[in-house]
This record gives C-alpha cells, structure tokens and sequence, in this order.
C-alpha cells in the first residue's frame, strides 16, 4: 500500500480465516490521547505473565509489553510503556504511530492488538482532588462511598483510568470526568485493604492504598427499568421494575417513586433479595397480549396512580425515595422510547449518576434485563 506525497509504502498481510482474537484498547481515551508512551489493552478473560520488547511504528518510541494496567493490577490487561518519544517538530504534533500487532502467544494462541493508532488528540488533564461530601471519604483524586459489599466512587474532574485490587477485586475501568463507579463484591463488616492507582490522558501513573470498614448487609433497592411508552393502553401498561440487588430483605415501608409531578407512596411489603417488583397501576393486566408479560410469581405493586398522569413519553427522571426522603435510586431523562421499548439499566449495580447506566430494548417486566435489543 502506497498513499501520501511524498509516497509512504507498507506491506499489509490479511489475516487467514479464524484470525486471532483482538484485545480493545481501553487506554488512552479516545480523542483525548495526551501520550505517545502509554496505552492499555483489557479483555474478558486472565493473561499470562509478559514482558517483551515492542515498539510503536512507524519509527515510533521503543519500550515493554508488560501484563496488568499497572505492576500486580489488571491481570486481563495488557500494558506498552516506553521511552520518551522524540521531539515534536512542528507546534501541532501529528504524529500517529500504532502498537506491535501482536501481544503474545496464550494459551489459545496468539492475541493481537486493537490497532487504534497513539496521537497526540489533547492536552494533559492532571487530576485534581476533588471536595468529598459528608458520607464520602477520599480515595485517590476521587471520594468513596462506602456501603456494605460494595464501595461506589466519584472519580475526579479529568479523564482517568482506575486500576483497584484487594479483597478478591481485580478491576481496571476507563472513567469519564466526575462519573461514578462501583467497585464490588466486598465482604461485609470487614476492613478492606485496596490498592489503587489512577493513570491520567498523559500517561502519569499515581498509587495509593484504600483501607476502610464495610458496613453490616443492607438492602439495595434500585429503579431497574422503565416501560413509559407500552404498546398496550396507557397509563394502564406503564410500569416501574424494581429489584433489590442486597443480601437481606428491604422493607418498603414509606418508599415513594417521584416525578417531576409528584410523589406515588409504594405498598408497605418486603421485597426479598435477588426479587423483583413491578409498580402498576390498579387497571394493570398481566397479560394483554400487546407487550411482555411478567412471570406468573413476580410481584405487583398497585398503586392508585403511577405518576402524574402516567409516566411521560417524552421522558422524565424518576427517584425512589425511602421513608426518610433518602434517595435511593433514580432513572434518568432520555429522548423518548419508540412504543413498546423500555429504559433499561445495563446492570443492577451501574451507578444511577453514569450516563451509560441506562439503554432502551425490550422490556423484561420481571426478569434480567437485555441490552442493545432495539427494534430496527
């Protein structure tokens, strides 16, 4: 392949059929690159232990692929660190150099590289330690919230790469300026050691270690999905799944679901763990032969009124709320569903503040989500 004035050629090989798997580049962001240097690739499943000589090409800076985001963090990861790269030579450095295109030899055979090229996209973004609220306390750049088997965090104001071990955790996780993330599952009513670190746009790796106490086991009662627009009679249809993804039992005593119109008081019953509950209107029917049905044995919660005047189609928030005003759980305020797709949350434990927390698909009243299921 020849292309450019003047002319740059480079041999390509096609891969043969069945060609090797493709390890994504998580690291640095997209369009937000501020190194030459650095870059991190994460699959789904444990690497083997690595340390091999590479180099960016073309002409690019030499350096080691090493296993793990970091030393001992990330053993699904795969790391390039190199050497300086060479100065730039004009005020908009335009270089773009890609990675060796093959990470090693596993068990399976070889692993390649996500080939998105390393460019200069951005400037730093340092992270800078952000103001912890009164039931946070500082992790790194970010704060911690910590519950029984799980901690949730509020990353700093920049773009940053976490890499947490400890207590059986192994997580690496790309994180978006001031979004939030949970690291779990963690013992309850145990002192939880973790090793941290936060590597920014530009590379610049930061370790610190974590201690705190988990509190004893607690209910979590989460918003889980959301059928605003039914295929059936509205506001009959509508309905708000709930699921408690906790280890003991939540009593609903008190709970209120809260639109922009009002608050809706929830029937005062116990939802065990790993249950679902669908709140309805009182004209609800199971089985209209329009949309989904929940399973025969899946609780429904019948109140007079489900919003206002029904869930708005256009989209609105919704707040579960306990007895004491506490916001438990929310859903957020998307462009509106074509007719018979719901607002899903992409797992029980995705933070309510993410963006990508939330996607619509097909309604599963009573069951596990699906994801990407959207009618064409």
């Amino acid at each position: 392949m020849a292309s450019g004035s003047p002319a740059f050629s480079h041999h390509i090989q096609v891969a043969a059929e069945g060609s090797p798997p493709v390890l994504p580049r998580l690291w640095p962001p997209p369009d937000a690159g501020a190194s030459l240097t650095f870059g991190v690739w994460c699959g789904d499943a444990p690497l083997p232990e690595m340390a091999a000589a590479a180099a960016l090409a073309p002409g690019g800076p030499a350096g080691e692929l090493r296993r793990g985001a970091v030393d001992d963090i990330g053993a699904r990861c795969v790391r390039f660190e190199g050497e300086p790269a060479p100065a730039a030579t004009s005020q908009t450095d335009e270089r773009r150099f890609v990675g060796p295109p093959v990470a090693f030899a596993g068990e399976s055979g070889v692993v390649s590289l996500d080939p998105r090229p390393f460019s200069m996209e951005s400037e730093p973004f340092p992270p800078a330690a952000i103001a912890c609220a009164l039931d946070e306390v500082p992790m790194g750049p970010g704060c911690a919230h910590v519950a029984d088997d799980q901690i949730r965090v509020r990353s700093a104001d920049a773009p940053l790469l976490w890499a947490v071990a400890g207590e059986g955790l192994d997580e690496v996780l790309a994180v978006p300026p001031g979004e939030l993330f949970v690291l779990a599952p963690l013992p309850p009513l145990t002192a939880v050691q973790l090793a941290v670190a936060t590597i920014d746009n530009a590379g610049l790796v930061q370790r610190r270690a974590f201690s705190a106490m988990t509190r004893a086991p607690m209910p979590h009662v989460v918003i889980n999905e959301v059928l605003a627009n039914p295929v059936g009679a509205e506001p009959s249809q509508e309905w708000v799944e709930l699921y408690n993804d906790g280890g003991v039992p939540a009593d609903l005593t008190g709970y209120v679901l809260a639109d922009v119109g009002g608050e809706t008081e929830l029937p005062s019953i116990s939802l065990n763990p790993g249950a679902y509950a669908l709140v309805v209107n009182e004209g609800y029917v199971a089985e209209d032969e329009l949309d989904p049905p929940a399973p025969p044995d899946t609780l429904l919660l019948r109140v007079p009124k489900l919003g206002n005047h029904g869930l708005s189609n256009s989209g609105e928030p919704l707040k579960l709320k306990d007895g004491g005003g506490a916001v438990m759980s929310r859903s957020p305020a998307l462009p509106e569903p074509k007719a018979g797709m719901s607002l899903a949350r992409v797992g029980p434990r995705a933070p309510d503040g993410s963006a990508g927390s939330f996607v619509t698909g097909w309604p599963t009243p009573g069951r596990v989500n699906i994801m990407n299921q959207e009618i064409p």
